[in-house]
């Protein structure tokens, strides 16, 4: 089992028992893409001061158009809100 919880073979399992960091948080959202590209989309919205990737997840059906014209939630997540 990697560090996303992913076996293969097996439906794909976050591992909620331990903080991810920004590299293992990014393979997690890579196995969450790669397994359902339909619904899951990542962007890198920028750097970090410390020159980490910034991600972007967005969850939605149907074209890059048609999801962007939806309402939509904003869930800041990690250690400090705004910071990775």
């Amino acid at each position: 089992m990697n560090q996303a919880g992913e076996s293969s073979g097996a439906p794909l399992r976050l591992n909620y028992d331990r903080y991810l960091d920004n590299d293992a948080l990014g393979d997690a959202l890579e196995a969450l893409r790669s397994a359902r590209p339909d619904l899951l989309r990542l962007n890198e919205l920028g750097r970090s001061h410390e020159g980490r990737p910034i991600h972007l997840a967005t969850i939605g059906r149907g074209s890059e158009d048609e999801v962007a014209s939806r309402p939509a939630l904003w869930v800041d997540a990690n250690i400090h809100a705004s910071e990775l």
